[in-house]
Order: structure tokens, then sequence, then C-alpha cells
């Protein structure tokens, strides 16, 4: 799974999170016979539900408070 997540680009994500579970199962899931064995116990629902992350709060949080705290210069 973490060689197929680390092959799948952004872009990838975005459609996989506009479609359904059926769509996720045949196109993600279906990359390889391993994947399909971890899905095939899931329905089409359970995969619609799953999420594969985001942003984390905890970074996000620390970013812009070294942003905040950053004096003399622009900071990005």
């Amino acid at each position: 799974m973490l060689r197929a997540f680390t092959h799948t680009v952004d872009g990838q994500f975005q459609t996989f999170s506009a479609n359904d579970g059926a769509y996720n199962r045949e196109r993600f899931f279906g990359q390889n016979a391993e994947l399909a064995v971890l899905a095939a116990s899931l329905s089409d629902e359970e995969i619609d539900r799953l999420r594969c992350g985001g942003h984390d709060v905890g970074k996000l949080h620390a970013a812009y408070a070294k942003a905040l705290a950053h004096r003399g210069q622009p900071t990005v």
C-alpha cells in the first residue's frame, strides 16, 4: 500500500476523492493483486469512506506560529 501511495500523484488523489468506492476499488485497489486482496472484504461504501490523509493540523499550527514569530523579513 505504501508503494501505491508513493506512486500516486496529488491529482490522482483528488480524482479518487471526487469519485465513489467502486471507482476507487477499480482504479486504486485494482493496481495489483495485493491491493485487491486488502480491499476484498470492504464494501464499495466502506471504500468510499476511507480517507487518505490531508494536512497535519499540528504541522500547520507550528508553521503558522513560526511565521508569526519571524521578524525582519517577509515570510512565505
